[in-house]
């Protein structure tokens, strides 16, 4: 207790030494690598494992995070979340490289089925996990993309679904790394002498405890010369490694009010049509703006940051803050300039239809050589395909009844096949765009073929509510 009382009343003393020579330690640092203060160093981080963390990629990561947590978490703690993660895996990194370990595709597909195991998505009618439902979930995101589909209840793009697979291939690396370490832990020899003469080696003992606090702290002096005894015997206690603390600090890249205006300005201005000279015909030509343009797609492809979607949207699917005022203009009706989000928008409605919240529907998928998910057994051309696809529609329009019967013998898309071809109600949105247009856009009771990535789809429109 003396020691401590001692130790305690040299605290000041103590820290203003830790503090020197920390600062020397960081001083010495930045000048010996006086790259510091260089251009290169404003868009590097840090350095670790010889690796540079680029600027932008770390504060993405750090956006990310605090999209994740929300307002739970401020930016100082998003930051120090992102750096720990990124020492932790180029540390990691290295080791796996080092040893060659690598997640190949049969242990990918495991890692996906230990992590989807529990989604109906993926699910036959057994309730087992079925790969062939994952292979045609992965093809139709990728034919889709952007576009967005539900998995579990939650909307998901290509490009999430690619960053899920890097972050599965990851924790793979990890896992296959940390059961190779623990697999190699084993007990020494000495080890094992020592827990035999701790089983085996008995003896009596006497004694007697004075606890410590029975003795009075003014009957002990401690003098500096103790304190140095007791270090100097005690050195290994007080060694610690090198360390560092690390500042950074945050720039908010932020349009101000007359960035904002500007913005506001053009837009407006690609409104109307406007009149430039062309070099090379020598004339005014007359360029359509966005309320007299005939080609909205190309129009918008050209002057905005969003690439044109042409699907049509729910009401309930568009931003919350616009979406009773967008509902309500009519066919070639403008709204904007208004914010949303980072974005400064100016929107002009082209078209305004009632559709299906959901539709269900059957289909046999006829596939030709070249065609997405298409296998080495397939072997008809697209021109034969196409007259297979057309010779079935005829007979199921001659007897509905044989729909089943020719899913079960000609149709490829192996999800499908036990259900007789079905696909239950499904949103807008989760199918490739042609057959999305087809049943959506459709009435109950038609049916025809259909042209998409996959093949040529036979597809008879079951049913459709909630208009």
């Amino acid at each position: 207790m003396a020691i401590l009382n001692k130790i305690r009343q040299r605290s000041l003393f103590l820290i203003l030494v830790i503090a020197l020579a920390l600062f020397s330690f960081v001083l010495a640092d930045l000048f010996k690598n006086s790259s510091g203060f260089s251009s290169k160093s404003q868009s590097i981080v840090a350095t670790i494992n010889g690796e540079d963390i680029q600027r932008d990629a770390f504060m993405n990561k750090v956006e990310a995070a605090q999209r994740q947590f929300g307002n739970s978490m401020t930016s100082t703690q998003a930051m120090n979340r992102v750096w720990d993660q990124e020492v932790r895996s180029n540390v990691l990194k290295s080791q796996y490289d080092a040893l060659g370990i690598t997640v190949e595709r049969d242990k990918m597909r495991d890692l996906l089925k230990q992590g989807l195991v529990g989604f109906e998505e993926f699910n036959n009618e057994a309730g087992v996990f079925d790969e062939n439902k994952l292979n045609e979930f992965i093809a139709n995101l990728e034919a889709i993309q952007p576009e967005t589909t539900l998995l579990n209840g939650s909307p998901i793009n290509f490009e999430a679904w690619s960053n899920y697979e890097q972050n599965l291939a990851v924790s793979g690396r990890e896992q296959m790394y940390m059961n190779m370490v623990k697999a190699g832990v084993v007990a020494t020899l000495a080890e094992g002498e020592t827990d035999h003469k701790l089983e085996n080696d008995k003896v009596d003992v006497k004694f007697v405890q004075i606890p410590y606090g029975t003795i009075a702290d003014s009957a002990i002096t401690v003098g500096k010369s103790d304190i140095t005894k007791y270090i100097n015997n005690n050195k290994s206690k007080f060694e610690v490694e090198a360390s560092r603390d690390i500042y950074f600090v945050q720039f908010i890249e932020e349009p101000s009010l007359e960035d904002e205006e500007a913005i506001k300005a053009d837009l407006l201005a690609l409104l109307d049509d406007r009149v430039e000279y062309n070099e090379n015909t020598k004339q005014n030509d007359t360029i359509l703006g966005l309320l007299n343009t005939k080609n909205p797609e190309e129009f918008v492809n050209s002057n905005s940051n969003r690439v044109y979607n042409d699907n049509f949207l729910y009401k309930d699917k568009m931003p919350l803050e616009i979406q009773d005022t967008l509902y309500k203009l009519n066919v070639n009706d403008t709204y904007g300039p208004y914010k949303l989000g980072p974005d400064v928008m100016i929107t002009r409605i082209l078209e305004t239809k009632q559709l299906p919240d959901s539709v269900k529907v059957r289909h046999i998928l006829i596939p030709f050589i070249g065609a997405n998910a298409a296998d080495a057994t397939i072997t008809q051309t697209e021109e034969e395909a196409k007259v297979t696809a057309d010779s079935v529609l005829a007979i199921v329009k001659r007897s509905s009844s044989k729909f089943p019967e020719l899913v079960t013998a000609l149709s490829s898309d192996k999800g499908s096949i036990e259900k007789g071809g079905e696909y239950d109600f499904h949103p807008y949105g989760s199918m490739v765009p042609e057959f999305n247009d087809f049943t959506f856009e459709g009435n109950k009771g038609d049916i025809d073929v259909v042209k998409t990535a996959f093949g040529f789809h036979i597809i008879e429109i079951l049913d459709q509510k909630n208009f």
